[in-house]
């Protein structure tokens, strides 16, 4: 029974922690664009 809940644990946690990932890394991404947009304008 300790096994199964193992397993279920994992199924759950899983994706959150992917979900968690994709989101921190289009943050991540966007924030690198906005750092870049500011950089090229006080370039100009």
């Amino acid at each position: 029974m300790k096994f199964f809940w193992g397993i279920v644990a994992l199924l759950l946690i899983k994706p959150i922690l992917w979900l968690g990932k994709g989101l921190w890394w289009i943050l991540s991404f966007f924030v690198q664009l906005l750092f870049l947009k500011a950089i090229f304008k006080l370039i100009d």
